[in-house]
């Protein structure tokens, strides 16, 4: 499987493919501390490029990884068992007065892998980020409805450890000057 990772564009090629890929740690990491990705679809990685990194400013590196499908991933975009149980468990912990509705995804994460064996089970999760893009691209299921198909799902995958699911090294592919085949 394809992930890219988007970063900022400071002039450093050789650092980025030797070093890449680099971990997220900031406190509104909305899936807790880790490595994030964007699964498959490249035009992901360049609108967080555009709209983060002034358009022009970003380097996007490639990578490939185990398929998610060996039970090593916790998918909460593609299997609704997963997604079926995040939900039992964020309504277990808003019993027991522990999230609120003013709560974050990332609370309830960094909760599961604190407190259960959700790293022994898991090296990463998928999630579907939804609304975080231009509603320009959705395909309607009516005329004059707001609603239908997204052609772009903004689908994130979050790696907990820099080597889970066998990730590759790194390959630039934005901006082609950076690509070892680049011709001019």
């Amino acid at each position: 499987m394809i992930l890219y990772q988007t970063v900022e564009d400071r002039n450093n090629p050789n650092d980025i493919e030797r070093d890449a890929p680099y971990p997220c740690n900031a406190n509104n990491a909305w899936l807790g501390t880790g490595y994030y990705f964007w699964d498959t679809l490249i035009v992901n990685a360049h609108w967080w490029g555009r709209s983060h990194y002034h358009y022009t400013n970003y380097v996007i590196v490639e990578f490939n990884c185990d398929s998610i499908n060996n039970g090593r991933c916790y998918d909460l975009y593609g299997n609704l068992e997963h997604r079926d149980e995040f939900n039992k468990y964020i309504d277990l912990l808003k019993e027991q007065l522990l999230f609120s509705n003013e709560d974050t995804v990332s609370k309830a994460i960094n909760f599961m892998k604190d407190k259960t064996d959700f790293l022994k089970r898991y090296e990463a999760i998928r999630v579907y980020g939804h609304h975080s893009k231009r509603r320009q691209q959705f395909v309607l299921f009516e005329k004059n409805k707001d609603y239908g198909w997204e052609r772009e799902p903004a689908v994130q995958i979050c790696l907990f450890r820099k080597n889970s699911l066998n990730l590759s090294k790194g390959k630039i592919v934005f901006p082609a000057n950076y690509c070892n085949d680049y011709i001019v």
